[in-house]
């Protein structure tokens, strides 16, 4: 398929002149890089009148169409391009997508097959770096193995263009979409150095890099957005940021900006479906993923996308249901397919999982996520397995022998005092994996290796957690941590998995208290200093804090200060009260309407917990003299 033999083109063949020296070229694609689409179209259409040659004058007209979602004329410019220029395999590739969102997927599809085809036929017609790119992005949407897309595509387009601008993002986008991270952040770095003023680029290493340089990653994103202010894809990435710090409002104000611009944009759509979802609004989630559908009624990418954020929000068993769907319109979607991996293992079911682990490794040998993942199904074959009163305990062999009995026994405490105390009657099996290798924990949590500053994390009836050997010279209380996990299964059981993050951290920190109380986090001189000097995040921005906190410090402040909050809630106003706060939270109301339901609003809540918080820091070490630190 791949024209890897093929000779330079010689003088007289029809792809060396796919490149135009008129030399408006440039400014119109400074036009469509900067967001001017409507001057873009105007130019391109002139260009094109006057008969100017090259495929590029309907390359660029029909992105800049396809920019303000109007799939139906830019499908339109692309077949007059080819009625113009039926040799154009970068035509039939940008086709692709834009004629399945006018209407007419079965032509997407048949340009799909011809970008191969015509390669395999005339190799030699192709060899250069803008031709190598749009074959790369056809071979890969027809399951060609990424690496061989990589070495012979890719890299050989970057050979013969060191600075080819497509070439890099075709490459960045492909390691997103495999995730390979730390390949993604390398290629887009390398692009934003030769181009910090493309939207494209730095909206990719703002992707790449969300997760381990969260700080990196928003200017990036601002940098994007700077460079092309209708940039569509970096708006809606605003808004995927603010929906996982539970903003609501201000993802819809994102959303709402990117669609004034693209009305039509299904990944905009389909986050309005899930901002509907996690507001208690079912109508307008369902209303929302159809208008997500309206324009590709076959796209997996919407329910994929859905599935995803509602699992990042704990709700494993509606975001695998999503998965699911998109399966069943395209059941070769791998995105859907991993995640769906994913979400099995977090709901407990580990046969069905590994078994499409394995189906999606035949598929796709160069899926990270889904490869590190077998890799650790061979170590935890080797783990003991221990059962007692409804749960199940997966731990090291040698650890097992050590502490094994002691992790049951705390276990079953944890059960009888907290389903006692918050009313939760849990007949379900609940397993907890403890490993002593954090690299281990971190591909089984998130997939990947690597990833510090987390003890434990519950998905609601599975916790994973890192054993004490684990933590080298600064091991944790695995009590403390056990106990702080099971009350989110606790909380998360009883509300549906509908917990808003600060106060599920917050219950489960202050419980951990209640049960010892040297465990969890408590007041201390830096807090105390904080605290007195008005650093706390208000109530409603709570979840936020959890982030992208400004040090590992920060982080374990948005602890404390949620479990504060919890303890103000519990002394001054009762436990019941928070306890019907959690039945609200299980009918699906936001959190801010069910504290002002049933304990006070929360502006008025939020003076009233500055006021607590104050006073339980001046009672901090009281006869100290705090001039002095």
């Amino acid at each position: 398929l791949f024209p890897v033999n093929a000779t330079a083109q010689q003088p007289g063949n029809a792809a060396n002149t796919t490149k135009p020296a008129d030399p408006d070229l440039a400014g119109l694609t400074k036009l469509l890089r900067s967001g001017d689409y409507e001057r873009c179209i105007f130019q391109a259409t002139e260009a094109i009148d006057r008969r100017v040659f090259g495929e590029d004058w309907y390359l660029i007209k029909a992105e800049a169409e396809a920019a303000l979602g109007r799939y139906a004329p830019a499908l339109e410019t692309t077949q007059a391009g080819l009625q113009r220029y039926s040799w154009s395999i970068r035509l039939r590739q940008r086709g692709v997508d834009i004629a399945r969102f006018a209407g007419h997927p079965e032509q997407g599809g048949i340009w799909q097959a011809e970008v191969l085809d015509y390669a395999g036929r005339a190799p030699w017609r192709y060899t250069d770096s803008d031709n190598l790119v749009a074959l790369g992005r056809a071979a890969l949407a027809n399951g060609i193995d990424a690496r061989q897309i990589l070495e012979q595509l890719y890299d050989r387009a970057l050979k013969q263009s060191p600075k080819h601008r497509d070439a890099w993002l075709a490459s960045g986008d492909m390691a997103l979409a495999k995730q390979d991270f730390q390949l993604a952040a390398t290629t887009f770095r390398a692009a934003v150095k030769e181009y910090p003023g493309d939207a494209d680029l730095q909206l990719g290493l703002a992707r790449s890099l969300e997760y381990g340089e969260p700080k990196l990653a928003a200017a990036a994103v601002a940098s994007a957005l700077a460079a092309n202010p209708q940039h569509v894809p970096s708006l809606v990435y605003r808004a995927e940021q603010a929906l996982d710090a539970e903003r609501y409002i201000d993802a819809e104000e994102f959303l709402r900006q990117a669609l004034a611009i693209h009305p039509h944009h299904a990944d905009a759509w389909a986050l309005m479906s899930v901002v509907a979802h996690l507001t208690n609004d079912p109508r307008g989630a369902e209303a929302y993923h159809d208008k997500a559908l309206s324009t590709w009624a076959q796209n997996p990418r919407v329910d994929h996308l859905i599935g995803r954020k509602l699992s990042q929000k704990y709700r494993f068993a509606e975001g695998a249901a999503h998965q699911k769907s998109a399966l069943q319109l395209e059941p070769a979607y791998i995105p859907a397919k991993t995640q769906l991996v994913q979400d099995l293992l977090r709901l407990g079911a580990d046969a069905e999982a590994w078994k499409l682990a394995d189906a999606v490794q035949q598929q796709d040998g160069y899926d990270v996520q889904v490869f590190n993942l077998l890799e650790l199904r061979d170590k935890l074959a080797q783990y003991r397995e221990l059962e007692q009163d409804g749960f199940r305990v997966r731990m090291a062999a040698q650890e097992a022998e050590i502490y094994g009995t002691d992790v049951l026994d705390l276990l079953s405490r944890a059960k009888s005092t907290l389903c006692a105390k918050y009313g939760l009657n849990l007949n379900d099996t609940v397993t907890i994996e403890i490993y002593p290798d954090p690299n281990d924990f971190a591909v089984k949590t998130f997939g990947m290796p690597g990833a510090s500053g987390y003890l434990g994390v519950c998905f609601g009836k599975v916790i994973t957690a890192n054993s004490p050997a684990s933590q080298a010279d600064h091991p944790a209380n695995w009590q403390a941590v056990l106990w702080h996990e099971f009350c989110h299964v606790v909380t998360l059981e009883l509300t549906h998995n509908r917990m808003p993050r600060w106060l599920s951290e917050g219950i489960s920190v202050y419980e951990e208290r209640q049960a010892d109380p040297s465990w969890g986090e408590r007041m201390n001189p830096r807090y105390r200093q904080w605290i007195l000097s008005g650093r706390m995040t208000p109530l409603e921005e709570m979840s936020g804090a959890f982030l992208s906190p400004e040090s590992p410090l920060h982080l374990q402040f948005a602890y404390y200060q949620s479990s504060l909050v919890v303890e103000f809630l519990i002394e001054v106003h009762g436990l019941d009260k928070l306890r019907d706060v959690l039945i609200d939270l299980a009918g699906g109301l936001p959190v801010n309407i069910a504290l002002e339901r049933r304990i006070a609003p929360v502006l008025q809540l939020d003076q009233e917990f500055q006021d607590y918080a104050r006073e339980q820091a001046r009672q901090f070490g009281p006869e100290l003299d705090w001039e002095e630190y």
